[in-house]
């Protein structure tokens, strides 16, 4: 299954995996695959020859990862599905999209590499800003702020977070997500939003281990 979501089951890319896979010490045993770096290069030609608005459409749903839908990337884009509806047939053609999410993991990663840092950042705050106006999970919107470089709108999110996953009594999940929110509070100077999130962090401690 792992080598499928890599490679959307290619030959070449399956062939070239496995080739990366068996040179690693005692063949990889344990670890993560590896991503061949020739596939690479041939996926980011591929995506290099698209027209220029079905390489913006895959380049927010690259960024908007498993937030991606039509009404965000109107949002984010400017213009309403039906202008979108040409590249979105170029993408499927292509392979580069199926079902409305990315064929395989190396063509989600060739499109997000393709995307300008500083135009990541900022594509990363106004995914965000939708997700927050659409009551959207509180960890993508953390999530995307961070992305965008801003922890300081990520901290009431991952506190969020973090409150909703200990209600679901997943402690060690809420755990990291009140870790996070410190961290983000104390790299910004946040003084409130530290406080906030250390009580929480000890209240989650508590109920792990009431004694």
């Amino acid at each position: 299954p792992a080598l499928m979501q890599l490679t959307g089951g290619n030959p070449m890319f399956v062939l070239e995996t496995l080739k990366r896979l068996w040179a690693l010490p005692e063949h990889g045993q344990g670890a993560a695959l590896p991503r061949p770096g020739n596939v690479g290069m041939l996926i980011d030609r591929r995506l290099a020859q698209l027209s220029a608005p079905a390489l913006t459409l895959a380049r927010v749903a690259a960024i908007a990862g498993t937030d991606f839908g039509i009404a965000l990337t109107e949002a984010v884009i400017g213009q309403p599905a039906l202008q979108l509806a040409s590249a979105w047939h170029e993408l499927e053609a292509a392979q580069v999209l199926r079902d409305g999410a990315f064929a395989h993991d190396l063509v989600y990663e060739a499109a997000l590499r393709s995307v300008p840092p500083h135009i990541a950042r900022h594509t990363h705050a106004a995914v965000a800003e939708w997700l927050n106006a659409h009551d959207g999970e509180p960890a993508r919107i953390a999530e995307h702020w961070l992305q965008a470089g801003d922890s300081r709108r990520a901290m009431p999110h991952l506190i969020d977070a973090g409150w909703r996953s200990s209600h679901r009594t997943r402690l060690a999940e809420a755990r990291g997500f009140f870790e996070r929110a410190v961290a983000a509070a104390a790299g910004c100077g946040a003084r409130t939003h530290e406080f906030e999130a250390l009580e929480a962090l000890h209240e989650n401690y508590s109920r792990e281990d009431p004694g």
